[in-house]
Order: C-alpha cells, then sequence, then structure tokens
C-alpha cells in the first residue's frame, strides 16, 4: 500500500487500486480527467467503487468510537452520506 500511496497520493485511490489494480485507476482518471476519487467514481467497476465505501464506512465506524476521531467536520459529513447510501 506504501507504493500505492506513492504512486496516487490519495488513500481512496489507494484502497481502489489495492481492489481492483491500479490499471483501472488510471484509465478512470483519464478519463474523468480528474484524481479525486468521487469525480472518477463512476468510471470504476462497481465492486471497486463498493470496495472503497465499504473502507470509508468501516473507517467512519471505528474512528467514531468513544467519541474519538481524527476527522473533520467535512470529513464526517462525506463519510455519514456513505453510511447512509449503504445502510
Amino acid at each position: 500500500m506504501r507504493d500505492l500511496y506513492r504512486e496516487f497520493g490519495d488513500w481512496l485511490l489507494v484502497v481502489a487500486a489495492y481492489n481492483g489494480g491500479p490499471r483501472p485507476i488510471y484509465n478512470a482518471i483519464k478519463k474523468s480527467g480528474s484524481r479525486n476519487f468521487w469525480k472518477l467514481q463512476h468510471f470504476l467497476p462497481a465492486e471497486t467503487r463498493g470496495h472503497v465505501k465499504r473502507y470509508i464506512a468501516t473507517h467512519y465506524y471505528f474512528e467514531g468510537k468513544g467519541g474519538l476521531t481524527t476527522l473533520t467536520k467535512s470529513e464526517t459529513t462525506a463519510y455519514q452520506k456513505v453510511l447512509d447510501e449503504w445502510y
């Protein structure tokens, strides 16, 4: 994952590449013209999109336990939206 982070510089893209390999990520970046996961996600396979969203939901759940979190308010709002879509 360290190598993928060096390659993509974004943890959501790293999680996507870990799931589906780097080639689909590069293709999605090229098609979307963006390196932002939320802007390029529609060019990724459904399984990879789902994997990233489940990762976010899991991270959000465990980070929020006990009232402690390293998430910013905007990240919390974005992650809550993902949780609402999945549950």
